[in-house]
């Protein structure tokens, strides 16, 4: 496969695996898909997101976590219950299980909200 060649992240290229749809093409010869884009990510952009993957640092991932503690107190605060309530749950029915994953090590207290 060509993402195993190109060494892509495990989790682009299970994603990659599971979504075959999402690797190149057109939205056109895809109407079962609802994505709001015209044309699909190609090679050169998985590429892309996995070198991003791949060098995140540790500083990088404590800033992600102390926004994402951020982002859901204001979720939790005033009118946006609703709001918190789709983010919950789009991450209880394990549609993304490396974000998940990712909030579960660097981000607990957003977890057990």
């Amino acid at each position: 496969m060509w993402a195993e060649k190109q060494k892509l992240d495990s989790r682009v290229t299970d994603f990659i695996a599971s979504n075959p749809d999402w690797l190149d093409g057109n939205v056109a010869d895809r109407p079962q898909i609802d994505s709001g884009l015209e044309t699909f990510p190609d090679h050169r952009a998985w590429k892309k997101v996995s070198d991003i993957i791949l060098h995140i640092s540790t500083e990088e991932k404590n800033t992600a976590a102390a926004n994402l503690k951020k982002y859901s107190a204001l979720l939790e605060s005033g009118s946006n219950k609703e709001s918190l309530a789709h983010f919950t749950s789009v991450f209880s029915q394990g549609m993304y299980p490396s974000a998940v994953a990712f909030i579960v090590a660097n981000a607990m207290e957003v977890y057990q909200k």
